[in-house]
């Protein structure tokens, strides 16, 4: 049996630098050796940061290694190195996410259950997810009926029931007729197939698998194939090779460790400690070894917390090297700025780095909000949806005048907004101000523009009646494409959008970082718009929010 090849690099390292530079010595002196090289990490963002590693260690252009994705992998990739035209990787494509969700919403809709367009298209996202799942655990769609006995449920569950078996029963027809597949399970047979073509014919060029901890069961046979490969490695992330056996043996799946256990134990056959570190980890100061004992101790599992009681006798562990501190604060704003204090003092500390890890996205969108203020850009891990970037907010606030009937708030709230500029419209601005000065404030008009023009020629002889009236014919008319009641959706994308552009010169619209987003989505939504029924503007907005988000 071959050996295996596998490497740990602790909690505490640099994990891209530490793994970079150890790759770029073993590369040695010859600068083309590095682009022979083949390495799988765990996403597409773990891939630019390991690039940017590589391009920190030298000062002189460089030929890098192959990065791929094992979250997001496909045959063009794998193709740079291997020759893949054998009938087992020609796979059919994956049906993309968005026609997936319009697909389920219209299964669901079918049910006629009283629900709205906008509860059928959450359902439809809450079904994704549990059909991601079935893939990702090698399980088959047709084994979903079976899953649960349905004598054990109460009548509403039953019908829950019998609604994934209609599910589990069309979805794979409606697949084959589109001749595609789901990309939780395109992503499964391909790592799956690349696994035994590797086993068949081990490739002669070298290939790292970094950072992935196997939590999904096709990763975790590929990380098996490729750490016995006559060429390949795989470097664990973080692994605690200081907790003790009874520990190790103990773990529950909610424990951080558990993944890294199952692929150790269960698939290696390993003891963690038998696993070598990382070349060019004993090559650093270890500042974080006081800091990972304490972290291992902290999240020992509840059967072994009696060794808490022999702490005192651990003679190399010193609390004070922990610099740990806790702060209490009294609301959700004081303990962001808190943080973006923090996160500010470390930027002006020469050589120190810090990262916010926090589930609350509130929190974490205050943080980056204060960072602002001072000119810090912070790169958050979590993306942004495009519903809270400018653009995202200005096409929604379109859709608010239209759905709310014209209402005065939303009116201004939309005419207001930064992107609200006509192009050849002079002194807006001005025209907006006036309008809500003498006739947006007081009771909200509840016809439309016609009662907006019914109050125009009532208003007082030194009210500028013409200006106002020029500027609420103007929007009028700029809105006339969504003033319907019932449309197909493609119609009211294309009154949308024209509506947005009418206000706003397609060079701010599109042109930004948000703007390309906002393009590709529109174009996305556009192209499986058929698989939408005609809808009212309550029903297109639902769309809008939901899919932006």
């Amino acid at each position: 049996m071959a050996s295996l090849s596998l490497f740990n690099i602790p909690a505490g390292f640099s994990f891209a630098d530490t793994l970079a530079k150890g790759i770029f010595e073993q590369a040695g002196a010859d600068p083309l050796s590095l682009a022979n090289i083949q390495i799988f990490l765990p996403t597409r963002r773990a891939c630019r940061t390991l690039r940017e590693a590589f391009l920190r260690l030298s000062d002189r252009p460089l030929l890098l290694p192959k990065m791929s994705p094992l979250g997001d992998i496909d045959e063009e990739e794998l193709s740079f190195f291997e020759n893949l035209e054998g009938k087992e990787f020609s796979l059919p494509p994956a049906c993309p996410r968005l026609r997936r969700k319009f697909f389920l919403a219209r299964l669901i809709a079918g049910q006629n259950h009283g629900r709205s367009f906008e509860q059928d298209l959450a359902l439809a996202d809450a079904l994704g997810v549990l059909m991601d799942q079935i893939y990702t655990e090698n399980l088959d769609m047709k084994d979903l009926p079976s899953i649960v006995d349905k004598r054990e449920f109460a009548d509403h569950w039953k019908v829950s029931v019998k609604f994934l078996e209609l599910i589990s029963l069309n979805w794979p027809k409606i697949l084959e007729e589109e001749g595609v597949i789901d990309e939780a399970d395109r992503r499964n047979r391909l790592l799956n197939t690349l696994s035994e073509h590797w086993q068949k014919n081990p490739p002669q060029h070298k290939i790292i698998a970094a950072g992935s901890t196997g939590s999904i069961p096709a990763t975790r046979k590929l990380l098996s194939v490729i750490a016995m490969l006559p060429q390949g490695c795989v470097v664990l992330p973080g692994l605690d090779q200081d907790m003790d056996d009874q520990s190790w043996k103990t773990l529950d799946d909610t424990h951080p460790q558990s993944t890294l256990r199952h692929l150790v134990t269960d698939v290696f056959n390993l003891d963690p400690k038998s696993i070598p570190l990382w070349p060019t980890v004993s090559q650093q100061k270890d500042h974080a070894r006081d800091a990972r004992f304490f972290a291992s101790e902290v999240m020992r599992p509840a059967q072994t917390v009696a060794a808490w009681q022999k702490l005192k006798d651990h003679t190399d562990f010193k609390t004070e090297s922990l610099s740990i501190a806790r702060y209490e604060c009294e609301n959700s704003q004081e303990e962001a700025m808190v943080i973006a204090l923090a996160l500010r003092e470390s930027l002006e500390t020469p050589k120190q780095r810090a990262a916010l890890v926090t589930p609350d996205r509130k929190l974490a969108k205050r943080v980056a909000a204060i960072c602002r203020r001072w000119d810090i850009e912070l790169d958050d891990s979590g993306g942004q949806p495009l519903s809270d970037t400018g653009v995202g907010t200005y096409l929604r606030l379109c859709l608010d005048v239209i759905n709310s009937r014209v209402n005065p708030l939303s009116l201004l709230a939309f005419c207001k907004h930064n992107l609200c500029v006509p192009k050849d419209y002079k002194d807006w601005r001005g025209d907006i101000r006036a309008l809500d000065k003498n006739l947006l404030r007081g009771p909200a008009p509840q016809g439309g523009f016609e009662s907006y023009r019914q109050k125009i020629a009532g208003l007082p002889a030194h009210v500028d009646s013409a200006r106002l009236l020029k500027t609420i014919t103007f929007i009028e008319d700029a809105f006339a494409p969504l003033n319907r009641d019932v449309m197909s959706a493609q119609s009211w994308m294309e009154g949308h959008i024209r509506v947005c552009r009418s206000f706003c010169d397609q060079q701010f619209l599109w042109g930004n970082e948000d703007g390309e987003a906002a393009s590709r989505f529109f174009s996305e939504l556009l192209e499986h718009s058929t698989l939408l029924p005609d809808m009212a503007i309550e029903d297109y907005m639902a769309l809008i929010t939901q899919s932006m988000r």
